[in-house]
């Protein structure tokens, strides 16, 4: 992912209304939305988190910078 750019965690849950939260390790990296849209902020590494009830999966993200 580059810096400023952009891509959505697409997630499937059961049962279909369960409360998906989204969060990042490192928000001055990669900032995540609550629609789990993810924006490159700067050059580095971080881990976003998915949880529903007691279930959560992490998810390593990298940004780069383009050249």
């Amino acid at each position: 992912m580059a810096v400023r750019g952009t891509q959505r965690i697409s997630v499937t849950v059961d049962p279909a209304d369960a409360v998906v939260t989204f969060s990042s390790a490192d928000s001055s990296i990669a900032s995540v939305d609550s629609t789990g849209l993810i924006t490159g902020m700067a050059h580095g590494s971080t881990i976003i988190t998915v949880s529903a009830g007691d279930k959560s999966v992490q998810i390593p993200v990298d940004v780069q910078i383009d050249i």
